[in-house]
């Protein structure tokens, strides 16, 4: 995702919003933001759940995204605004 930001162009006046899973918390994105802000997008907001994540032979937040938070991704879905 961070390779396709950076091969974007200027974006002034474009509209995005983060929408991720992550088997710990949503650090990641905090760079992800700071790139689109760069390039000039307005970012709207951000989503973020747990997530399924198998380093090995373990697994780290089984069960996720879990009904409640794809309920909680529609909700975000449903605010976001059209134009």
């Amino acid at each position: 995702m961070h390779a396709l930001v950076d091969g974007m162009g200027e974006a002034k006046g474009r509209k995005a919003f983060l929408f991720s899973t992550c088997a710990s918390r949503k650090v990641w994105t905090s760079k992800l933001r700071e790139k689109l802000l760069a390039k000039g997008f307005t970012v709207l907001d951000e989503f973020c759940c747990a997530g399924l994540w198998t380093p090995g032979l373990i697994q780290v937040r089984k069960g996720h995204p879990s009904a409640e938070d794809l309920d909680a991704a529609r909700a975000f879905a449903r605010r976001l605004p059209l134009s």
